[in-house]
């Protein structure tokens, strides 16, 4: 079972990078050997920083490179070290043609595909878990559509086809195996995917496309309590641009794109906890900001501006503890030509009266060791959850989308949601929250 987690690095206008698990230390860690050449050239950065990349990654430990731009426009090259004695080891300079340079720490970036379980849903929303049968889960980018209207599902190599090990034809679960998914969880079949060659040839995409057995199982949208659903026409990746994304571990988070043009390695088979047994060079990536973005399991969620259009940009696909890593969507869509589909369950939604469709009822729960609960709904529909309706097990009661509830008590309370569509149809779904006392104190979970 093959296991690639996607952490979090930095990338910039420019960008080169090798990679682990990436954990930002404080930019005073500065290069030590003397200014390379005191001149600005004449040459931009990204010309640079281009000539430059090739010696810097072979000195061991540096994973990569990038271009930041601050906010008055000021630029320096950014050099990537899987740890503080590698990048003190290397002697990176401290000016390059006169731009200056920051070594950031970033750890090792590894490909990412495991973590908090999701479940089976269908129709299932973009985000949510899926794998080939021999890995572990990564995440369903977004339902595209091909030149011929066949339907697809578009993630990663590494999550629907194993990094380069699969065939075509092969199964994609959902959930992906790790989350519990097996055979009879099959919900589309390998159609494409491009090959990533290992060691030291460049590839520009992780990426795969599996087609769906039956296209009214894909809801080509997240759940309405993330984004909801992607536009349909991609935009270039800038610097400074606000983003967001839905995967599998991370849920719904924001973040920003601070470096672009990025040159990493990406390694997906470790080895220890700075080296790598088996890894990648890719070029042309996007890095994004903060470390929280996104982290093991949420390969192949697709990324999105944070307004009102959520128009794609990119297809996360690795990172560290410091940034996430992704490649360009628009190269991504062109390889396979196909398109971003947002229609929901193949087609228009049906009119309410036809709605035969009951919702899928579910909620999380978090009591943040107290005895006061918060629920957050996270039913989905094939046209939308209109009406929820709570009992807690206490003898309170909500009909609020989401709710909160005290337990006086220790003890075991049933808490149930029962979720309704505007057609009338319900589901309802139910977990058991257990109170017991811990020192003078009672506490839930």
């Amino acid at each position: 079972m093959h296991q690639i987690r996607i952490r979090h690095i930095l990338a910039v206008t420019a960008a080169t990078l090798m990679a682990t698990a990436c954990t930002d230390q404080p930019e005073s860690a500065q290069p030590t050997d003397p200014v390379q050449s005191s001149a600005r050239a004449t040459d931009n950065i990204i010309a640079v920083q281009n000539r430059h990349t090739p010696d810097l990654m072979r000195r061991d430990g540096i994973v990569g490179t990038g271009i930041r731009r601050g906010p008055s426009g000021e630029e320096s090259i950014v050099v990537y070290a899987v740890s503080p004695g590698h990048a003190a080891n290397a002697r990176v300079p401290a000016t390059l043609d006169g731009y200056p340079v920051n070594v950031v720490v970033t750890g090792r970036i590894d490909a990412s595909n495991y973590n908090d379980p999701q479940t089976r849903q269908r129709p299932v929303p973009n985000g949510f878990s899926v794998g080939h049968p021999d890995i572990t889960a990564g995440t369903i980018g977004a339902r595209v559509k091909g030149g011929d209207g066949s339907i697809y599902i578009l993630s990663n190599n590494h999550v629907l086809a194993n990094i380069n090990n699969a065939s075509i034809g092969d199964a994609a679960l959902q959930p992906g195996p790790y989350d519990g998914g097996t055979a009879a969880d099959r919900i589309a079949t390998l159609a494409a995917f491009q090959t990533i060659t290992m060691g030291g040839a460049n590839n520009t995409i992780d990426a795969a496309i599996a087609r769906v057995d039956d296209p009214s199982q894909i809801l080509g949208a997240t759940p309405d309590w993330a984004y909801g659903a992607p536009g349909t026409s991609p935009v270039n990746p800038s610097v400074g641009m606000a983003v967001q994304k839905f995967g599998r571990t991370t849920g719904h988070t924001h973040g920003s794109i601070s470096e672009v043009n990025v040159t990493v390695s990406v390694c997906y088979v470790p080895r220890g906890m700075f080296s790598c047994a088996q890894a990648a060079t890719f070029t042309g990536q996007v890095g994004i900001t903060p470390g929280t973005f996104s982290s093991g399991g949420d390969s192949g969620s697709l990324i999105v501006t944070d307004n009102a259009g959520k128009s794609p940009v990119a297809l996360l696909f690795a990172g560290s503890d410091a940034r996430t890593l992704a490649n360009p969507i628009g190269p991504v869509l062109s390889h396979f030509g196909v398109s971003i589909d947002p229609t929901s369950g193949g087609g228009d939604p049906p009119p309410t009266g036809d709605d035969t469709t009951a919702p899928s009822a579910a909620f999380a729960v978090s009591c943040g060791n107290s005895t006061t609960c918060s629920f957050s709904d996270q039913s989905t529909d094939n046209v939308g959850v209109t009406a929820w309706s709570w009992s807690f097990g206490n003898g309170q009661t909500a009909t609020t989308r989401n709710a909160t509830t005290t337990y006086a008590g220790a003890g075991n309370y049933t808490a149930t949601l029962t979720a309704s569509d505007a057609a009338g149809n319900t589901n309802t779904a139910s977990r058991v929250i257990r109170c017991a006392k811990k020192g003078k104190n009672i506490r839930c979970s």
